[in-house]
């Protein structure tokens, strides 16, 4: 048990000084810096955008098919022997 959290700690003081030991170009990309008109920016940009329409056309494609399933159930349900 001893061992096991010696082990964690040890990867979190190693992971922490990898950290201090970074140059400062590693920090931040041109999008960070604020680089409006450079095409690692422009990239990024289309790069979200296009995560955002996938996940909007997932989403939609899901609630389509509940409100489906909901009128379909909603007409079994009226020709169900009561």
């Amino acid at each position: 048990m001893i061992k096991k959290i010696f082990n964690t700690v040890m990867v979190f003081l190693d992971f922490g000084v990898f950290l201090l030991w970074m140059p400062a170009k590693v920090y931040a990309c041109a999008v960070c810096y604020g680089a409006v008109d450079s095409p690692l920016t422009k990239g990024l940009n289309m790069a979200i955008l296009t995560l955002l329409i996938i996940l909007v056309g997932v989403l939609g494609s899901v609630a389509a098919f509940l409100l489906y399933v909901r009128k379909r159930s909603k007409e079994n349900e009226s020709l169900a022997i009561h």
